[in-house]
C-alpha cells in the first residue's frame, strides 16, 4: 500500500529490486537471516530507518546503497571491518549487534550522536574514532579495554560499560557534560571523586560493587543507583 510507513518482513531470501517499496516508507525491518547485498537505489529515498537482524549478513556495505537520508541503521552481525564510506553520510544512530573489529578515524559520520557495538567487541578505542557530536554510547558486555583522556567527545551525555569492564577510570577520561554512567556487574574499582565530571547526575553500579562510596565527594547532583544481581 501507497501509504505504508513501517515494513517487518520475517522471512526473505530475495535480492531487493528497486521501486518494490513504496516511496512513502520509512522503516524497514529484516529478520531471519537476511543476506543479500544492498544495490543502489534498491531501498525507497525517505527510509529513515532500516535494520538487518536476526543472523550474519555477509556483504560489505558502503554508503551509496543507502538512501540520503537514512538515519538509523541496525545490523546483528556485521563480518567485515567498516572503513571510510561504508555508511551512510547522515546517519545519527548505528548499532551493531556483533562487531570486533578495528574502527579507525573517519570511518563514522560526523552526524553520528548515538552508537551501540554489543557483545564481541573488545578492542581499544584510539583518539578521534568518535564523533564531536556523539551523544550516547554503550559498549557490549565483552568490552573491557582502557579508556583514555581524549577518546570519550566532550558532547557526550550517557556512557554504558558492559558486565566484563573492570577497570579504573583515571581522571580526566570522562567529559565533563557527562550525564549518565552505567558500569556492569564485575565493576569493582574503587571511583576517584576527580574522575567524575560535576555534570554528573546519574551513576549506575550494581550490587557486586564492594568499595566505599563517600557521598560527600561525589558531585553534588548526582544520585547513585544500586541494581542487584543475582549470583
Amino acid at each position: 500500500p501507497g501509504g505504508l510507513k513501517v515494513l517487518n518482513i520475517g522471512e526473505y531470501s530475495h535480492d531487493l529490486e528497486p521501486q518494490m517499496f513504496p516511496k512513502g516508507l520509512q522503516e524497514l525491518n529484516l529478520y531471519h537471516y537476511f543476506d543479500r547485498k544492498l544495490v543502489p537505489n534498491c531501498l525507497p529515498k525517505g527510509l529513515n530507518s532500516l535494520s538487518i537482524t536476526g543472523g550474519y549478513y555477509f556483504h560489505f556495505i558502503r554508503a551509496e546503497q543507502f538512501p540520503e537520508g537514512l538515519e538509523t541503521l541496525h545490523i546483528e552481525v556485521y563480518t567485515h571491518q567498516l572503513e571510510e564510506n561504508s555508511l551512510p553520510r547522515e546517519l545519527k544512530t548505528l548499532i551493531l549487534g556483533e562487531y570486533n573489529l578495528p574502527i579507525e578515524a573517519g570511518v563514522l559520520p560526523t552526524t553520528l550522536n548515538h552508537l551501540e557495538i554489543d557483545k564481541d567487541f573488545d578492542l581499544e578505542i584510539k583518539p578521534n574514532v568518535l564523533p564531536a557530536g556523539l551523544q550516547v554510547l554503550k559498549l557490549g558486555d565483552y568490552y573491557n579495554q582502557p579508556l583514555r583522556a581524549g577518546v570519550l567527545p566532550t558532547g557526550l551525555k550517557r556512557l554504558k560499560l558492559g558486565q566484563d569492564y573492570n577497570l579504573p577510570i583515571g581522571v580526566g577520561v570522562l567529559p565533563e557534560g557527562l550525564n549518565a554512567l552505567y558500569l556492569g556487574e564485575k565493576f569493582n574499582h574503587l571511583i576517584e571523586p576527580a574522575s567524575l565530571p560535576s555534570s554528573l547526575t546519574r551513576l549506575h553500579l550494581t550490587s557486586n560493587y564492594t568499595q566505599t562510596i563517600d557521598s560527600s565527594e561525589l558531585p553534588s547532583g548526582v544520585t547513585v543507583i544500586i541494581k542487584p544481581v543475582q549470583n
